[in-house]
């Protein structure tokens, strides 16, 4: 059986009192802190020569009457090479006010020598570590949101352009500007072609920044799921034929309506059959199950194509996921089941990856009849 040793903490102790030292550290074991290892140092300058040398330190233990620093000056100067470490303040002073002083420029807590206890030493130490942990957290989160927020400002601002070249391509496309030989019209339906695309991934990485914020508004109303599948069935056609694909939908005559947001569960529908039919081989097949389960509704979305690896199934719906060799498609966001699963979480359903006898891949979706909303911006219409 492995022995899991908790982790070390490792604290510079910087005091020029030999005697007040040795004295903190006694209290420190008394009080069940074996686990701390203390370096000492008599000098604000040993200390900091100690941390500039690449001393291995989680936090310093800081005396504010040093012979090379007098008060705040410690606290400043330490903080000035190293930003990121936490420092515990002990002060023999009297008065609260100067380990107040200290936290304002930036310590993570303060001790009165005249109070000290073991217990009140070691709790300190593992708080002010555990504490800049959080800051250091919040401040990576607000830089993360910070990145976001100016991909999807750049996001956008790249649409508009993008929106007026597919303008400037379809006049072309249809000879409003003009006349084009077969040999120009077949070049400009291929650039109209891939600036969509790229319009595409746009959309798909916006559609994902407002669900991440909760700025997609979603609106639950009853839906008709058949109809809808066939609505979505009948779009995509022209697509799988140009790729020599059969597509083939086996839905109820009659299915009770789900209570949903239609344009959320229509993406949800288009993403896997887009998928479905990106992966299937010409020839292949592509097929829509969707039945009555348990008070849900259960729609299946099955394809022929290389199937998924089992190691890559765990990875399916993380953000920016695109598979392996061989369902790799290198105009894709690796967002699209991503969002998928965001919108069915949603409607407090599920999505899955299936395993399926007959090779290929199968995503199964299940909605329940009354949606199970998991989020305030979704209300019921009506």
């Amino acid at each position: 059986m492995l022995n899991h040793a908790p982790r070390r903490v490792r604290v510079l102790y910087i005091e020029d009192s030999p005697a007040d030292a040795r004295y903190v550290q006694e209290l420190v074991v008394a009080a069940g802190g074996q686990d701390l290892d203390f370096h000492w140092c008599a000098t604000l300058s040993d200390g900091l020569t100690c941390l500039n040398l690449g001393a291995n330190v989680d936090i310093v233990l800081l005396d504010l009457q040093l012979p090379d620093a007098r008060g705040m000056q410690a606290v400043s100067r330490i903080l000035e090479s190293y930003p990121e470490m936490p420092i515990l303040v002990l002060t023999g002073l009297d008065t609260e006010a100067t380990g107040l002083e200290a936290l304002k420029l930036g310590a993570q807590d303060f001790l009165l020598k005249r109070e000290l206890t073991g217990r009140s030493v070691v709790r300190c130490i593992r708080y002010c570590i555990e504490r800049k942990l959080a800051e250091d957290n919040v401040k990576r989160l607000s830089l993360m949101e910070d990145r976001e927020d100016f991909t999807a400002t750049l996001t956008h601002d790249l649409r508009n352009p993008l929106l007026g070249f597919d303008r400037v391509f379809e006049l072309f496309a249809d000879g409003t500007l003009g006349p084009l030989t077969d040999e120009q019209k077949k070049i400009m339906e291929r650039l109209r072609s891939s600036n969509k695309m790229v319009l595409d991934m746009i959309d798909r990485l916006l559609e994902v920044y407002s669900y991440d914020r909760g700025q997609e508004a979603v609106q639950f109303e009853e839906t008709d799921l058949p109809s809808l599948i066939e609505q979505c069935v009948e779009d995509i056609t022209p697509l799988a034929e140009g790729r020599q694909i059969r597509l083939r939908a086996e839905l109820p005559e009659a299915q009770a309506p789900i209570q949903a947001d239609a344009l959320s569960i229509r993406r949800v529908v288009q993403n896997l059959l887009g998928n479905a039919i990106k992966f299937t081989p010409p020839g292949g097949l592509v097929t829509l199950r969707l039945r009555d389960g348990n008070q849900e509704a259960v729609l299946e979305v099955e394809d022929n194509g290389p199937g998924i690896a089992e190691e890559d199934r765990q990875l399916l719906f993380q953000r920016f996921w695109r598979g392996g060799v061989k369902r790799r498609y290198s105009s894709g966001t690796g967002l699209g089941l991503f969002l998928c699963k965001k919108i069915v979480e949603i409607h407090g359903g599920q999505i899955a990856y299936v395993d399926s006898q007959r090779g290929g891949a199968t995503f199964r979706v299940v909605l329940p009849y009354r949606s199970k909303a998991t989020t305030h911006d979704a209300e019921p219409v009506g």
